[in-house]
């Protein structure tokens, strides 16, 4: 049986309009369990949910992938509303502008021997002149005792986790997809770890590594909803948000208060870092390769 209709906000899928219709309409929605869900308004998501799924793509902002119920406020959108479409036609007719063209073309011959190769935007780069005056360039993760950087996230990421019924885990999570945060290694063998912390590599408790960590997650989580709250077009998820934090402070004082729940805890965060753990072991040994290097010709 094909699935015709499929609910925004919940995923919720069915071959039969008014079945999706009765879905919609419910005093209680349904919990936004989608990231796209963030996009739109109660009365938005009922539009767009009672269109068939086939019919849906036709009606996709080609600029930010946002979808509309009609072609009539599509093509509204694109013309009044979309930054993304704005930028698009703005950096088009920059391309094109002759005089942008011998500007950037100077700049780039001024700059052409200021390249460096193989660097990874996402990481702190430290320049290290050695003896021979060349350059030895070492990535470096983000410490362990700061926040993680968020950078990656747009609005509607921070919304998914705020909403989500794991927020912790989701975070951790989604937050170590940029390796700049990858500063955490966990043997699952034992309780030992390793996290970049200040300018180097150092030994930690296992346990104690994921009792910062949520740590680190509560404060963030607040800092998240903060961000959040300042974007116009995010106002409508305020109350939802806030009721999210107050839900995340519970899970944070059961945590702390119950043996029980940390030991849970701590399993699912170890198997969170353990999945990431390749890649972290690839910057550590990235950096102290180089580290090396630059010891053994008496710089750093």
């Amino acid at each position: 049986m094909s699935k015709n209709y499929s609910c925004i906000r919940c995923n919720y899928e069915t071959d039969k309009l008014y079945l999706i219709k009765n879905h919609l309409n419910k005093e209680k929605k349904c919990d936004r369990i989608t990231m796209e869900s963030f996009k739109y308004t109660d009365e938005e998501i009922y539009e767009l949910s009672t269109i068939m799924i086939s019919k849906r793509s036709n009606l996709k902002c080609e600029f930010c992938k946002k979808t509309y119920s009609n072609k009539k406020t599509l093509n509204s959108h694109q013309k009044n509303n979309c930054k993304k479409a704005e930028d698009n036609i703005n950096s088009t007719n920059t391309i094109n502008n002759p005089i942008h063209n011998i500007t950037n073309q100077s700049n780039n011959t001024a700059n052409s021997n200021n390249n460096n190769s193989s660097i990874n935007n996402s990481f702190n780069t430290t320049n290290i002149h050695d003896n021979s005056t060349n350059i030895i360039n070492i990535n470096i993760p983000i410490s362990f005792d700061k926040d993680w950087s968020v950078e990656h996230f747009d609005n509607c990421m921070k919304l998914f986790i705020l909403t989500a019924e794991s927020k912790y885990t989701k975070f951790l999570e989604n937050i170590l997809n940029n390796k700049i945060n990858l500063n955490v290694i966990i043997n699952k063998e034992n309780n030992d770890a390793i996290v970049f912390s200040g300018d180097k590599y150092e030994n930690m408790e296992k346990n104690t590594v994921f009792s910062k960590s949520m740590e680190k997650i509560h404060e963030q989580l607040t800092k998240l909803k903060e961000e959040v709250h300042k974007d116009e077009d995010y106002k409508q998820f305020i109350y939802d948000s806030d009721k999210n934090i107050e839900i995340a402070n519970k899970k944070y004082k059961d945590y702390i208060e119950n043996d029980s729940i940390k030991k849970i805890v701590h399993d699912y965060l170890s198997d969170i870092y353990d999945s990431r753990k390749k890649e972290a072991l690839e910057i550590y040994e990235e950096y102290n390769k180089n580290k090396k290097v630059v010891d053994n010709k008496g710089g750093f």
